[in-house]
This record gives C-alpha cells, structure tokens and sequence, in this order.
C-alpha cells in the first residue's frame, strides 16, 4: 500500500506509513504526531467531499457561462428574430448561454437589453444585410441594430450565399461531422488517466475525480479540464449525469455513441 498524504483547509497534513498501518496528522506549525485510523479515515472522507463539493460548485460556474469554446458555435453568427422582433433560440446550439430564452436577450426596441451575443455579430456582407432599408433616414440606418436589419431584410437574406464557420488553425481530427482542436483531442485521449476508467469506453468517471487524477497538459488544471468536458458534451461526444455518492450529489461522465466510435478512432480502447 502507498502512502497516502492530504492536506485540509485548514492546513493539517494528514499520512500514513508505506505499510498503511500507522496515521500521522502534521499541524500548520509543523507538529506531527499519530492518531487513530478512524481519526484518519474521518479526516479523509471529510477532505474528499470539500473536493467533489469544490469541483461541482466550478462546474457549475462553468456550465453558467455562455460557451465561446465550440469550433462552429453559432455564437460567430447574426441572431434570427422571429415575427414579433424577438431573438429566435430554436436551433441555436449555445446550449448553455445564460440568454437562452430570457427576456433581456431580445433588441431594445421590443424591451429587451439586447444582451444576446449573436445580437453583436454582424454579417459577413453588411452592404447585403442593409439592402433594402433605403427608405430609413440616415440616422435611422445608424441606430437599427444589425439583427433588426437582417428582419427587415429577410427576403435578401434568403439569396445569401451561405456565411462560412470560422475554423480554428489548429484542427487535429475531423470525422464523423464533428471538428476537434488538438487540445481536445488530447483531452480525450487522457480519458483513461482516472482509475474509474474501468469498463474502457463503457466506463462513466466521476468528474472531480477525472480533474484529480487527469494528466498531461491538464494536470492540476481542473478548471480547463471542466471546460474541455463542457466542450466534447457540446459537440455530442459526451453526456453529464448526476449521482448520489456517500451521501451527496456528484457529478459523471459518459460517452455517446459518437463519442465511443470518436474515441476508437483516436487510440482508446
């Protein structure tokens, strides 16, 4: 057995010898004396729910956020609003934007506060998108906001050549439809580093325990492994699911299908 060291909040040590049969507790002022099993053991269970607790509450944080991570993420393209001037979330795959669905999202002009990111994405072609509003004075042209111009211009829009994604540089692996940077293929690959790994592809790792035991480019990074999770589950590689483990939520993971037949393809097994 391997000697296990942690240490708490609090700053206390807590170890056991190689044998896994003597427990040490050293104090923020140095001091080290031994103690019971159960003391350890209670100590330890203790540490490890402040660290699940810890990576839920940044996940969490993370999954808040509207994601700018996705390769082909409509967040790079103008907002559809509907007939009643509203932003159109229907099909848009930010899944995760905190204006998903939300009054404020929508333009000014129908009461909103305009704070839907695609409301700040102009088109590709403005002379196309404002064609057609000549009957707006100047000043008029200058305060509609770019989606309010894409509406009234909807039947031009229609014969638009098609706006082209904007591709990251750093492609390492396209297939199957979907698009991965070298990072998140790199990701996928160290999938395996967690010790519940354990049913290969099948397998479904607890996410703070994958945050604790990742390596590589990832290790003691839990935020940036956080995100990498986000990401593979944008792009339908991956799902989240919540369980109950020693008498709290957690968080796990789980490859798709897609993200089975992905991850063959990249070496894992």
């Amino acid at each position: 057995m391997k000697s296990t060291t942690f240490t708490t909040k609090l700053g206390n040590t807590f170890s056991t010898n190689e044998q896994g049969n003597y427990f040490y507790m050293t104090d923020t002022e140095g001091k080290k004396i031994r103690i019971k099993k159960r003391e350890y053991e209670q100590a330890k269970h203790e540490y490890e729910l402040e660290c699940r607790m810890d990576a839920e509450q940044e996940q969490a944080e993370l999954d808040e956020r509207p994601c700018r991570v996705e390769v082909d993420t409509d967040l790079e393209k103008p907002a559809k609003l509907n007939e009643f001037g509203d932003v159109d979330c229907f099909g848009c795959n930010a899944t995760h934007c905190i204006h998903r669905n939300c009054m404020r999202r929508n333009p000014r002009s129908v009461g909103g506060l305009g704070e839907c990111p695609r409301l700040a994405v102009k088109a590709e072609e403005q002379d196309e998108v404002t064609e057609g509003l000549e009957h707006l004075s100047e000043d008029e042209k200058a305060t509609i906001e770019p989606a309010e111009a894409e509406l009234l211009n909807n039947a031009r829009k229609e014969k638009k050549a098609a706006r082209k994604p904007r591709k990251s540089k750093d492609i390492a692996y396209e297939g199957h439809g979907v698009t991965l940077t070298a990072k998140q293929v790199d990701f996928i690959r160290h999938l395996p580093d967690t010790c519940f790994w354990e049913h290969g592809l099948d397998s479904t790792p607890w996410c703070d325990v994958l945050a604790d035991e990742i390596g590589g480019q990832f290790k003691g990074k839990p935020m940036t492994t956080g995100a990498m999770i986000s990401t593979i589950c944008e792009k339908g590689l991956a799902t989240r699911g919540k369980d109950r483990i020693n008498g709290k939520k957690a968080t796990f993971l789980a490859l798709t299908d897609l993200g089975k037949e992905v991850a063959k393809e990249l070496g894992l097994e």
